[in-house]
């Protein structure tokens, strides 16, 4: 049972630490410490660490460039954007 709360958690929310798991379920995971919750995580339900990695955000120039582009190709047909695609 402790394992499908665990595995609920991480699944509704996959950025969710081991010590929130923990915290937002005292009542199932009592008596388990977060390194315990860590490994059930690793070991049985195969969720590994992950960092997520940090995008740039979008410069001034770069959304100009956009707008720019959407503008320019606004008028095109199906036909025309055929041609592109294919």
């Amino acid at each position: 049972m402790t394992l499908k709360v665990v595995q609920r958690q991480v699944e509704f929310n996959p950025k969710i630490t081991a010590k929130e798991i923990k915290e937002k379920n005292p009542q199932p995971l009592q008596g388990a410490s977060v390194r315990t919750i860590q490994r059930l995580l690793r070991d049985d339900l195969h969720f590994d660490h992950r960092s997520f990695r940090r995008k740039p955000l979008v410069t001034e120039v770069q959304r100009k460039k956009r707008i720019n582009f959407c503008k320019k190709y606004l008028e095109w047909d199906a036909e025309k954007w055929k041609n592109i695609v294919e």
